[in-house]
């Protein structure tokens, strides 16, 4: 860039609603791999986040709700001081081991032209290992990205200039917590009897996912079956399916949860996610064969990312963990 070192500081922006119980816990994660952090709270706030923000050295910006996550994640995005921007929900946290790693990747970014830099996000686990595993925009560059969608928000950044990484950021909600899915579901509620068709599929998606961070998986399950139905992307039908599964293996149906799998394979067989998680199952039913089968099937995918999880190292620890 004409000779001119590119910045490798970095702002972390994050938008807060009632987050006293996390936040801390969040900054602190994240305080390794930023230079800066920046809160946005959502003005319906009670407890005493910006408190415990404004102590750790946030700077703080007010925002009157508006029903619209990309409007406060864009207004966070605004004020932002630094040439790379790292995005956090105030429940998140920074892998120990990920803020080298933000570094490392940053720095590569910056030698080599990228603009968005990817990482894991684990919205569940049972017993410390990854249950859902997601590909996730982390890092971009100053003016490559906005936020778009009222809920569910997604990045319109850069998709050539990209890296996949091994950053690995875990949501971990306090079970306590149910504001926030609960107004996610409100405002799909609210969406889907007034969406246009082309809505629709995407909403319905989303509604089932909520259902499922809310633990109401049988409704979920329903929800995942009618987004089937009307869905033509083949990859997010995949992801539905696989979260299917997931809500059948954590109300402890592990064969029903292993059909759903051996559904996802029959839509598109060249994933390795769903292999690696009926060896799990096969495992933790005592078919050791059976998982060792499934390994080795997966392995042998490994090459092909899911668009929508993150690939990297993960499923390869996970057979190296549940293998010996």
């Amino acid at each position: 860039m004409n000779g001119i070192p590119l910045s490798e500081n970095i702002t972390t922006y994050i938008i807060a609603y009632n987050e006293a119980e996390t936040i801390a816990r969040c900054i602190n994660s994240f305080k390794a791999a930023s230079d800066d952090f920046v809160v946005i709270l959502d003005d319906r706030t009670t407890d005493n986040t910006e408190q415990i923000a404004w102590d750790l050295g946030a700077r703080i910006y007010h925002f009157h709700w508006i029903d619209d996550f990309s409007a406060a994640r864009n207004y966070a995005l605004d004020r932002c001081m630094h040439e790379w921007r790292m995005f956090a929900d105030g429940d998140d946290v920074l892998d120990p081991e990920s803020a080298e790693l933000v570094r490392q990747a940053v720095k590569y970014a910056n030698e080599k032209g990228i603009n968005s830099i990817i990482s894991h996000y684990y919205t569940s686990e049972v017993g410390g290992k990854p249950l859902s595993d997601n590909a996730m925009t982390r890092l971009t560059r100053a003016g490559t990205m906005r936020w778009v969608g009222r809920i569910h928000e997604y990045q319109n950044n850069d998709k050539v200039h990209q890296i996949v990484t091994n950053i690995e950021v875990w949501h971990r909600k306090p079970v306590s917590r149910t504001e926030g899915t609960n107004r996610n579901i409100g405002m799909l509620e609210k969406a889907i009897p007034n969406c246009n068709p082309a809505e629709l599929p995407r909403y319905t998606f989303y509604y089932a996912r909520e259902l499922m961070f809310g633990h109401r998986y049988l409704e979920a399950i329903e929800w995942f079956d009618k987004y089937i139905k009307i869905s033509n992307w083949e990859a997010e039908k995949h992801r539905a399916l696989c979260d299917k599964a997931e809500c059948y293996y954590v109300m402890g149906d592990k064969k029903k949860a292993d059909e759903i799998l051996a559904e996802s394979i029959l839509l598109n067989p060249k994933y390795p996610d769903p292999y690696v998680k009926r060896g799990i199952i096969a495992h933790e039913l005592g078919n050791h064969d059976e998982c060792v089968v499934q390994f080795g099937l997966a392995k042998a995918r490994l090459a092909n990312t899911h668009p929508l999880f993150s690939g990297g190292d993960l499923l390869p620890r996970l057979m190296k963990a549940y293998a010996g």
